[in-house]
């Protein structure tokens, strides 16, 4: 990834961290002392699975948008395959998780999930005012 690509993924980096921060300190507020280090570990699992899978779909996409310039034109292929089998490895991962563990708390999944639409929010709203800072 060149330097310009990593610039604009920054948003969204903080924006999941931010989000970290905010989710551990939501959760050890509302929950029982003697809950909160299982509730963090749920949602921190939930986060880690979340950003993974939205840093593959931005590399996905990149390489998607990329599929053209490029000369290497196997390469390329390979690279898209690769990045969709860990997508779908990913959407795996979560569905056996849901579907496997019960006594997941509700708190750690909803706001660990959260993850999937709360980063591309924040991120893309820091972006956009970062593309204007830089245009003018």
């Amino acid at each position: 990834m060149k330097r310009s690509e990593g610039k604009q993924l920054k948003p969204f980096f903080w924006a999941g961290l931010t989000w970290l921060g905010l989710g551990w300190v939501g959760i050890w507020s509302i929950s029982a002392p003697e809950s909160r280090l299982s509730l963090s570990g749920w949602f921190t699992l939930f986060w880690l699975l979340g950003m993974a899978d939205l840093a593959t779909i931005a590399a996905l996409v990149f390489s998607m948008v990329t599929w053209q310039d490029t000369g290497d034109k196997a390469r390329m292929g390979i690279r898209i395959a690769v990045l969709g089998i860990a997508k779908v490895t990913l959407l795996l991962i979560f569905g056996a998780i849901l579907f496997l563990r019960h006594g997941i708390p509700q708190s750690s999944l909803l706001v660990g999930l959260a993850t999937l639409i709360v980063v591309p929010l924040l991120g893309g709203f820091a972006w956009s005012f970062q593309g204007k800072a830089t245009s003018e």
